[in-house]
């Protein structure tokens, strides 16, 4: 950023001055930051839609090729966003987009690590309590609902394993993890509560952003429904492709900016963190 980031990120805040922080230094920056993402935000808004648009066809009677335009439009959008989180991140760490790429190419391949053990998981202890006592439908969803709760409130502290990742240029992934992570964790009710207000903030407005790309995936949906439940012919009519395509690289332009908000917030929960333990252990040493 132009400002003195330093000079800003080492406060001690309370989680609303963390997010009045990261409102004034996203809003005073736009400019700055637009212009140097943007390029990488319309190719991955292009990706979302491409991706979303090739998925359509899993929907009705996919054929081998369906699956692999999904494969491949999904290895395009994970490309995408790896490039787009590298620019941004830029921004804030200050070293060169390849260092970033790299970065975020590891933080990517261990997202794809916890994902899938977390789902492997998920399907193991379902399938084990169905065996052992017959569920309905309805209790399954609630069982793996929980799963979900649970994997996102023990994922918090990783927020700011990612960002201290990303602003500690010396640090490397496998040695910072679990230890950042324990420090994410005592420090968990400041990234909750800040990470909660924040989200209800960015989810509200994507929410407003993202009425076409909704109504968009209702009428696919409808469509889909009538084809395989019905027995109906597909009733879109042959504009609606480009309708749909249009509807969710636009809203998904909007939603990266909003979503920048996000990372900003992070960024001085980061900064807070850092002077908040540094305090305490001045305090320890001059006891000692």
């Amino acid at each position: 950023m132009e400002t003195n980031t330093q000079l800003i990120l080492n406060k001690n805040r309370s989680y609303t001055a963390c997010i009045a922080a990261a409102y004034k230094m996203f809003s005073g920056n736009i400019k700055l930051i637009f212009r140097h993402t943007w390029a990488f935000a319309a190719v991955l808004a292009l990706s979302v839609a491409l991706y979303y648009i090739c998925n359509i066809g899993l929907g009705y009677d996919p054929t081998t090729a369906d699956f692999v335009k999904a494969g491949v439009s999904a290895l395009i959008l994970i490309l995408a966003d790896i490039a787009f989180s590298a620019r941004v991140m830029m921004l804030f760490d200050k070293q060169p987009m390849r260092w970033n790429v790299i970065r975020c190419l590891k933080l990517t391949l261990f997202e794809i690590v916890l994902v899938v053990l977390w789902s492997v998981i998920i399907v193991t202890s379902v399938y084990f309590l169905n065996s052992i006592k017959p569920f309905s439908y309805e209790r399954i969803a609630l069982i793996i609902l929980a799963f979900v709760v649970v994997a996102v409130l023990l994922s918090l502290p990783l927020i700011y394993v990612v960002m201290r990742y990303f602003m500690d240029t010396d640090c490397k992934l496998h040695k910072v993890l679990f230890k950042s992570y324990a420090t994410g964790i005592r420090h968990w009710g400041l990234i909750f509560t800040t990470t909660l207000l924040a989200f209800l903030i960015v989810a509200a407005l994507t929410a407003i952003v993202s009425l076409p790309t909704i109504i968009v995936i209702i009428a696919d949906a409808l469509s889909v429904y009538g084809v395989k439940m019905l027995g109906d012919l597909p009733g879109l009519p042959s504009w609606f492709g480009v309708l749909r395509f249009s509807a969710f690289a636009l809203t998904t332009f909007a939603c990266l900016y909003i979503n920048i908000f996000l990372i900003n917030v992070f960024y001085f929960v980061y900064g807070s963190i850092e002077v908040k333990d540094a305090e305490k252990d001045k305090f320890l040493n001059q006891k000692l």
